[in-house]
Parts: C-alpha cells; sequence; structure tokens
C-alpha cells in the first residue's frame, strides 16, 4: 500500500516535503510512487478576483470551493463577511467517535455541528461557540456510515459547509 500522505509532512504544510516520490522513505516503508497527496499540491500564483483562490492554499480545498460553488454559489461567496465553511474533515475515528475540525470563518456568531447516519439522514444539532473549530461527536454506533456537515451561523444568515461521509471503526 502506498503512503497516505506521501510529499508532506503535515496538513499545515508547516514543514517542508518530508518524502520523495520513487523512495522507500516513507513512515512504514511503503513505496511513495503511486501516491502524491491532494493535501500537498498547493496553488502558487495572484488571488482571482471571481473565485476565491489564494496564493498558497491547499488543491483539495480548492475542489471543495468548485463543487460548492456549483452546488450553491451563495454559501461560498455569503454575506457580511461569513461564508460556509470550506474545509470540513474528520482527524480521529474511534470505534464510539468522530473528531472533525474545520477552517474558522470570520463574523460568525456560533457554528452549528450536525451529524446523521447514513441510513435514516436524520440530522442531530449542536452549538458550538464561534472560536471554535474542532468537535468530537461520542458514543456512536461502531461500523457505522454518518453524514457531517458543519453550518456558519450569522446574524440573519447562515451557510452549510458540504456535506462529509465517515465511517466509525470496528469495535
Amino acid at each position: 500500500m502506498a503512503c497516505a500522505n506521501c510529499g508532506c509532512n503535515d496538513h499545515a504544510l508547516t514543514t517542508g516535503v518530508t518524502y520523495q516520490l520513487g523512495t522507500d522513505a516513507c513512515p512504514a516503508g511503503e513505496a511513495c510512487d503511486q501516491i502524491l497527496a491532494s493535501e500537498c499540491v498547493v496553488y502558487s500564483g495572484d488571488k482571482l478576483v471571481d473565485f476565491p483562490l489564494e496564493d498558497g492554499e491547499r488543491v483539495e480545498i480548492t475542489l471543495k470551493k468548485l463543487i460548492m460553488y456549483h452546488l450553491d454559489s451563495a454559501a461560498l461567496f455569503g454575506s457580511n463577511g461569513i461564508h460556509a465553511p470550506y474545509n470540513v474533515e474528520s482527524f480521529k475515528i474511534t470505534d464510539t467517535t468522530i473528531d472533525i475540525e474545520w477552517d474558522a470563518v470570520a463574523n460568525v456568531s456560533d457554528y452549528t455541528v450536525s451529524i446523521a447516519p447514513a441510513t435514516t439522514g436524520v440530522y442531530v444539532d449542536e452549538t458550538v461557540a464561534n472560536n471554535v473549530t474542532k468537535h468530537s461527536f461520542i458514543n456512536l454506533a461502531p461500523e457505522t456510515a454518518y453524514y457531517i456537515k458543519v453550518i456558519a451561523n450569522g446574524i440573519g444568515v447562515n451557510y452549510s459547509s458540504l456535506v462529509i461521509s465517515v465511517t466509525t471503526a470496528k469495535s
């Protein structure tokens, strides 16, 4: 199996490239010649006025923005400085918990984090403070697929992220 993060050391790109393609320098000794993770590829160029693409932005975030633009351009651009959270990701999954994080959105009053079993699609919502960008969903069923979204709330406006699907681990 090839390295999952071959080509960079962390999601924030705070360190330089750690692994070289075509070598066996990956942490578990897998060959790196098959995978270059999208979080390691960044845009280098001018900011585009008509689309919120920033210099140094990870390509995977740009792809999420393009999908959001196609589905709901209002959520992408927002109003009063508030827009949908662009980058909702799971970062820790066990048999009964899913930890998520997202990029902060300016001017929000709070966030609504929502989870639904994929089998029912019925969301349970929790409100979290405007300075929070991580959340743990607990007491979940093992080996179950869930849909998760984060909604940025402001005065008179709210914008939802794209929905991600995450499956809890086997117990």
